[in-house]
């Protein structure tokens, strides 16, 4: 099953809260293993997989807050293009695949 723009925009719009708060403990832990991939952007303190600035914790992996985008999808174009499975892209002049005008960057492709 694929994650449509609008999954994504649920799961960015459920970050928001009343006090505005954003929580970073993603639950998972790392005292043994890396945190999984799965989770998103994180890192390992004290054995807790948080996420990352700009990232919160919802159901188990990590989203962009509220109002923020990231346009860097992580591939490269430095020898071929941007590939398909970036989705809305285009090769900057950095050699980087990059979300088209408009897109954001979520988990490794170009929405929407």
């Amino acid at each position: 099953l694929e994650t449509t723009w609008e999954d994504v925009l649920a799961q960015v719009g459920a970050n928001r809260s009343s006090a505005g708060a954003c929580d970073a403990d993603t639950f998972g832990t790392c005292s043994v293993f890396s945190c999984a991939e799965s989770r998103g952007p994180t890192s390992c303190q004290g054995g807790k997989c948080l996420c990352a600035e700009g990232f919160c914790a919802q159901s188990g992996g990590c989203f962009p807050k509220a109002g923020q985008c990231l346009g860097d999808t992580g591939g490269t174009c430095s020898v071929l293009s941007c590939s398909s499975s970036r989705g809305n892209t285009k090769c900057d002049g950095s050699r980087r695949c990059m979300c088209k005008t408009g897109g954001c960057a979520w988990r490794g492709r170009g929405f929407p």
